[in-house]
């Protein structure tokens, strides 16, 4: 699957395909894609591998030299760092990738600890309970992110539009009104456009926000 210009990956954004390079022979042989991307930590474009972007081997053009993170689970941490960039920022997971969130929606999630947990961002913070299984869960950083800005019910899915789980700026989110719906987009490969409204109706210090709707 070809990656969209305009998708963020780590420190890379996507500008487009640069080439293709066939490797082996016969039945062997494979494909690699390259494609050029910009790094938005200091504007730098680079060539890099297809699957050296999205499993984060690549994060930069070769500027970011930042300690890794230990991969310790949620345990003995409390804040993410954090890295801006324009009017994004990244936050850092403790397996060192970054998701991306709109600068506006940082006071909402600031105060949580955010790690990749089966695929998405989740955090720490386990203030639902589930109805069906009377379990406490942790958040979904797409999910409250969404929340802000629609009032979304438990039939609701948050649908990350280019596929990466890491991009949860609002351009990328869109909210289903079901499961099935989610399911036909997959499943057509649809390209959609964010329905999320341009202003919240929740502020970080409201009250009108509910956290039953996160999971």
């Amino acid at each position: 699957m070809d990656l969209i210009p305009g998708e963020i990956y780590n420190y890379l954004e996507i500008i487009e395909k640069s080439h293709i390079v066939k490797t082996g022979r016969g039945r062997g042989r494979t494909y690699r894609s390259y494609y050029k991307c910009k790094c938005l930590l200091c504007g730098n474009e680079t060539i890099v591998e297809r699957n050296h972007i999205i499993t984060g081997h690549t994060k930069s053009c070769g500027c970011y030299h930042k300690k890794t993170i230990a991969e310790t689970g949620f345990k003995n941490h409390k804040y993410n760092e954090i890295v801006h960039v324009d009017i994004y920022i990244g936050i850092v997971l403790p397996n060192n990738k970054i998701t991306w969130i709109d600068q506006e929606d940082y006071e909402l999630v600031k105060n949580n600890f955010w790690a990749e947990n089966t695929g998405h961002v989740r955090s720490t913070v386990r203030g639902y309970i589930s109805e069906t299984e009377g379990v406490q869960l942790p958040l979904k950083l797409h999910r409250m992110i969404a929340s802000r800005y629609v009032l979304l019910t438990s039939e609701n899915i948050v649908h990350h539009i280019n596929g990466n789980p890491f991009d949860n700026r609002k351009e990328n989110l869109y909210i289903c009104k079901d499961r099935s719906e989610h399911m036909y987009i997959h499943h057509n490969n649809l390209i959609v456009k964010s329905n999320l409204p341009k202003q919240p109706f929740y502020y970080p210090n409201g009250i009108n926000y509910d956290y039953s709707v996160l999971v």
